[in-house]
């Protein structure tokens, strides 16, 4: 998540504002997004689906930028400055290239455009205008009804002047492009988010997943970064366990801490006989600060959305801080040779939290702290 906000920060500003008003070659963009995803992934293999990452952090991405869509942002917002009300000279060469110079209805006229573009001549920047404007779900200009009649058909508001760009916004409500910001056209054009497969093989394992809870960022404030990740990457099967080792031929894909069965993200932070007692005090430990929590194996992978505000936060921090630590426990008996006992895994866990408590003293958000100075150790 770092290196998206690296990316978004330092990287594409420059690059936005390099392509602010001249085209973007396909060949640039392509290796644009190789450069971005090999920083990503530090040059391995991607092992979440690129439309996953580039959802927003609430919609359970990493927020990692799409290119096309905020070029398509730019260009549709030169677009409907260039037909806006408005005689800055500026204005008079685009006017021309796009043969609106004179005419009353600018809307009407591009609407032909992009209808006969083969019949106009114009520069390839304002065909990349046109072409982002057809992408995103903008009302057009009818040609053969009265436009009034056409949104009162439609049940469109007609508190605004259609005769503008508008963009259809959540709930049916249609806005001028003129006063959205980048930021809306941006989501529009990334479209609606849809369930991924991973989504869809836990939704099918255990029913009744409320995903816009599961990737509540205001859940996940009391943990670290690393441990919220890891927590995403067991969502979406970025985990690297013994059984996709075994697929790369790198091991033979039993459990290093029991030696008996396959490896599996199940496996490895629940089932595993070695986690027995530490399962069993953390759940105590749980009960203490949550007397009505009712375990399932489904929390630990995908978090608790049972409760309110302060239940769930209290039930997947320490959750989260658990498999975090018999995460860091199996790479140190499996790459260490090490081995690191139930008592000494749970001495982990605890200084985790009391780490975790120092730096939540930080924190501006009164609700982290009443969670931390109610929370049962």
């Amino acid at each position: 998540m770092g290196k998206s906000y690296l990316i978004k920060s330092v990287g594409i500003s420059a690059l936005l504002y390099a392509l602010e008003i001249q085209c973007a070659p396909e060949n640039v963009i392509k290796e644009v997004n190789d450069i971005m995803w090999y920083f990503i992934w530090d040059g391995k293999p991607e092992r979440v689906k690129r439309t996953v990452c580039m959802r927003n952090v609430t919609d359970g991405g990493l927020g990692v930028p799409n290119i096309r869509a905020l070029l398509d942002a730019c260009r549709i917002k030169i677009l409907a400055n260039i037909v806006s009300d408005g005689l800055e000279t500026w204005k008079l060469l685009p006017k021309s290239f796009l043969g609106i110079l004179n005419e009353p209805d600018p809307m009407k006229t591009i609407a032909a455009t992009i209808q006969n573009r083969e019949g106009r001549v114009m520069p390839p920047f304002y065909v990349e205008c046109l072409e982002a404007w057809c992408s995103l779900n903008c009302n057009k200009h009818p040609k053969e009804r009265n436009i009034r009649d056409y949104f009162v058909r439609d049940n469109i508001d007609l508190n605004i002047d259609h005769n503008k760009m508008s963009v259809q916004l959540k709930n049916d409500i249609w806005k001028p492009v003129e006063k959205c910001p980048r930021k809306e056209l941006y989501v529009l054009r990334c479209g609606t988010v849809n369930i991924s497969r991973k989504e869809t093989e836990w939704s099918n394992k255990y029913v009744n997943i409320e995903w816009n809870k599961v990737y509540n960022p205001d859940e996940k404030k009391m943990c670290s970064r690393k441990v919220s990740e890891f927590q995403w990457k067991c969502i979406n099967g970025a985990v690297t366990t013994g059984e996709k080792l075994k697929k790369m031929n790198l091991t033979d894909g039993v459990c290093k801490m029991c030696g008996c069965e396959q490896e599996t993200l199940e496996h490895m932070l629940v089932d595993c006989d070695t986690l027995n007692n530490f399962w069993t005090i953390v759940i105590q430990m749980i009960k203490k600060n949550v007397p009505d929590f009712c375990y399932k194996e489904k929390h630990v992978f995908v978090g608790y959305t049972d409760g309110d505000y302060q239940t769930n936060n209290i039930v997947n921090f320490l959750q989260m801080n658990a498999i975090w630590q018999i995460w860091k426990r199996r790479c140190v008996i499996m790459y260490d040779e090490r081995w690191i006992t139930e008592e000494e895994l749970w001495e982990f866990f605890l200084c985790n939290i009391r780490s975790a408590e120092d730096i939540a003293k930080h924190f501006e958000s009164n609700k982290v702290k009443e969670l931390f100075n109610k929370l049962k150790c």
